[in-house]
């Protein structure tokens, strides 16, 4: 899409009354979702097993990192067991009025506040 087809339209994608337009929206449960399908399909039992694929898998998964020593699967399940930990981010503080451009504006406001700060704070008591 060029710059002058989206001035020529101005904003607008479709005209009123156009009946291209879904106003009822998609349909509930149209398109597959690859992933209800796989929860729909673990908790179902496989010939032979007695026990749910989603339980094999969790026996498959545990055998592998318990049993064989997988170092990458018993991280990954620590990970979703536990969430991974916070990790904290250190940041240099900057003054919000004076990042970008400075105007005489901006820097007597800056000013003015930081006055003020600094009489809050001596005023504190100890």
């Amino acid at each position: 899409m060029t710059a002058k087809t989206v001035k020529k339209r101005g904003g607008k994608p479709f005209k009123k009354g156009d009946k291209r337009i879904n106003r009822k929206g998609r349909p509930k449960g149209a398109g597959i979702s690859i992933t209800t399908e796989i929860k729909r399909e673990l908790e179902s039992i496989p010939k032979g097993h007695k026990s749910t694929y989603l339980q094999l898998l969790i026996k498959k998964i545990l055998k592998k990192a318990i049993l064989d020593g997988d170092g990458n699967t018993i991280r990954q399940i620590w990970s979703y067991v536990d969430g991974m930990p916070k990790q904290f981010i250190e940041q240099e503080f900057k003054n919000p009025l004076l990042v970008g451009k400075l105007n005489k504006k901006t820097v007597k406001l800056a000013k003015k506040y930081e006055e003020e700060l600094k009489k809050t704070l001596t005023d504190l008591p100890s």
